[in-house]
């Protein structure tokens, strides 16, 4: 949760962090969420004071929300399901990840693969981290770690010239491809953070795969 006093001195507003804890620093995207909004305002102030050597002071309390790596504990699969600006938990995981398996020469536990499917609206939103997803990536065989770009509304693409597929993804065919990749008595761990119509569809098509285990990571309050 976050307070900036130069705002408001009683609102608190929560945020996921983005950055991984190996990161050694707190980093938040914050969207904002258009005029009069509180995040509006926050934009404004970071705008005005851009280069000035004059701190403000901002107040945090947190992080709330269990550890990693109980959950993926005995899992053999994970796949990270990220819509629109809910990509911030995903990517602080996946990040988390990818600097444990280039320090270890492997995923953490009995991890033997990791995916990240990115959805949103306009393609142009994936240039906020794609620098950052193509960075875990690199020195990592796609078949250990990899991900994917969807966009319900392409443009003229993203200026870094990734790949990105139309439309929304398939969790059927997710499930199933990840299933795979398992020995039978082995389990997907599946993750889903993004809209709430979202989550919800993909937490459906889960109950009918066992091997699947389904975590909503929806910020409720």
């Amino acid at each position: 949760w976050i307070r900036v006093p130069m705002i408001s001195d009683w609102e608190w507003h929560p945020f996921s962090i983005s950055s991984a804890p190996s990161d050694g620093q707190i980093k938040m995207c914050i969207k904002n969420m258009g005029p009069g909004t509180w995040t509006d305002q926050l934009f404004s102030l970071a705008r005005d004071v851009d280069g000035s050597e004059d701190p403000w002071p901002v107040q945090l309390d947190g992080p709330y929300g269990p550890p990693l790596l109980p959950l993926l504990a005995d899992h053999a699969g994970a796949l990270l399901l990220a819509g629109g600006v809910g990509i911030t938990q995903p990517h602080s995981v996946f990040r988390e990840l990818a600097a444990y398996c280039k320090e270890n020469k492997a995923l953490p536990g009995g991890l033997k693969f990791v995916k990240l499917v990115w959805v949103a609206q306009s393609d142009q939103v994936f240039d906020l981290f794609h620098s950052s997803i193509s960075d875990c990536l690199t020195g990592i065989p796609d078949s250990i770690m990899a991900a994917e770009f969807y966009s319900t509304k392409p443009s003229k693409g993203t200026s870094t010239g990734i790949l990105v597929k139309e439309g929304r993804p398939d969790f059927r065919e997710l499930y199933e491809a990840g299933g795979k990749a398992l020995a039978d008595d082995e389990t997907l761990f599946v993750q889903a953070c993004g809209p709430a119509r979202m989550v919800e569809d993909a937490a459906s098509v889960a109950r009918g795969f066992p091997s699947v285990s389904f975590d909503s990571a929806l910020f409720t309050f």
